[in-house]
């Protein structure tokens, strides 16, 4: 036990230590800050931007009026109507109040307004207008103290809002999105570790080295040394993901519009994680391990290192059509054929976590197929590991050859 752990160790640190593995770790959140920062950005400028445009200009002379005005935080004063009809003829305001008061202490108001009125300067004007006249009114009525307790008797209102969570777990966008996220994470997963390993088992083969090793352990211990250190590489990678994750999700709030970011989609990253679940991850990590298994027997399989892309193909070739087919099932989780396919080792870590989500498969059909993709790892490991040693030494032989020699022996 203690060189399978010698043997996994160095293939961790040696992975983890590789240019590629540091930029295929970092360059997601190089992109993600760089969206941040210019989407903070856009969203500050166009913040600031409708500040400005969106306020009424209005246009009086009264005293009483400019006092009334001045403490709402909508309105814009101008001096005269000249400079405001120049600003508005050049786009520069959306749209100007003029007002006046005439003798009988009505409220005379002119709306000019552009063609679009995109601001509801209109719907806007109707209620600062409706504003400054009640207040001429009540400043004119000489009414009683009791008359006027009874003009500012305002209605009670009561908000009963449903909470937004509850309403969202079960929306059919939030499934579509779970969906498409456990896909292409398993998917871009899959497609970057296949290779990885594929590489990394056919730069040992028919090496001297090798020889050496085997000599001193056996080879099938060995080969489960590689397994658990690419292991190790893969659960780093995705506890870098989320981890860093989570503290960016959880440092926005403390910029202003961080803040207004995590509070409109808080509920709605509450619903996906929610909706993905524990099986639907327990499904990821199987199809992680079973890939590694499958990707290091493909490297095995390889004449040389250079050819490590080609035996690679089958592997490639297997994600891409497991991802196609689970793309095929999103409006047709009820279909036979998906039922099939969730029991099937591999393509079932695709497959039963559409059902999952979706919510049309029970626990026991989701414990079953978990127990045949488990007893089907354990199998692929028990038998890869007693051929693994044969086939790492051969050099000189095709694919197939290679495969029918190690499996006689």
């Amino acid at each position: 036990m203690k060189k399978i752990l010698i043997v996994a160790k160095e293939t961790f640190f040696r992975q983890i230590k590789s240019w590629g593995f540091i930029f295929m770790v970092l360059g997601p959140f190089i992109i993600v800050g760089i969206n941040i920062i210019i989407g903070l950005a856009t969203a500050k400028s166009a913040h600031q931007k409708n500040d400005t445009d969106n306020r009424i200009a209005v246009v009086c002379k009264d005293n009483l009026l400019k006092t009334n005005l001045k403490a709402n935080p909508d309105v814009k004063l101008y001096d005269n109507q000249a400079t405001a009809s120049k600003l508005f003829e050049k786009g520069k305001i959306k749209g100007y109040l003029y007002l006046t008061i005439k003798k009988n202490q009505q409220l005379d108001a002119t709306v000019y307004l552009q063609p679009t009125d995109s601001s509801n300067i209109h719907k806007r004007s109707s209620v600062i207008i409706s504003g400054l006249q009640n207040n001429i009114n009540f400043a004119t009525a000489k009414l009683s103290n009791e008359q006027k307790k009874k003009i500012m008797t305002v209605p009670e209102v009561h908000v009963k809002q449903a909470e937004k969570s509850k309403e969202i777990k079960n929306d059919t966008g939030i499934k579509i999105i779970c969906f498409y996220a456990v896909c292409f994470i398993l998917y871009f997963i899959l497609l970057i570790y296949n290779g990885v390993t594929t590489q990394e088992i056919a730069t040992e083969k028919g090496t001297k080295i090798m020889e050496v090793v085997f000599s001193s352990m056996p080879g099938g211990d060995y080969f489960i040394g590689k397994i658990m250190g690419l292991i190790g590489e893969v659960l780093l990678h995705i506890g870098i993901y989320l981890v860093g994750g989570y503290s960016i999700w959880r440092l926005l709030p403390y910029f202003k519009e961080g803040k207004t970011l995590v509070h409109q989609f808080d509920p709605f990253v509450g619903a996906i994680l929610g909706n993905i679940g524990v099986y639907s991850l327990i499904y990821v990590v199987a199809a992680l391990i079973i890939c590694l298994i499958l990707a290091a027997l493909c490297g095995a399989l390889a004449s040389k290192p250079e050819n490590a892309g080609k035996t690679a193909q089958f592997m490639t070739i297997l994600i891409i059509l497991c991802f196609i087919l689970a793309t095929q099932f999103n409006n047709n989780v009820h279909s036979n054929l998906l039922f099939v396919l969730s029991y099937v080792p591999f393509i079932s870590s695709f497959m039963m976590p559409i059902r999952i989500i979706y919510e049309v498969a029970s626990t026991w059909e989701i414990l079953i197929s978990i127990s045949i993709t488990v007893g089907f790892l354990i199998g692929i490991l028990i038998l890869i590991r007693r051929i693994y040693p044969r086939l790492i030494l051969q050099t000189d032989d095709s694919v197939f050859k290679a495969l029918k020699k190690a499996m006689m022996k």
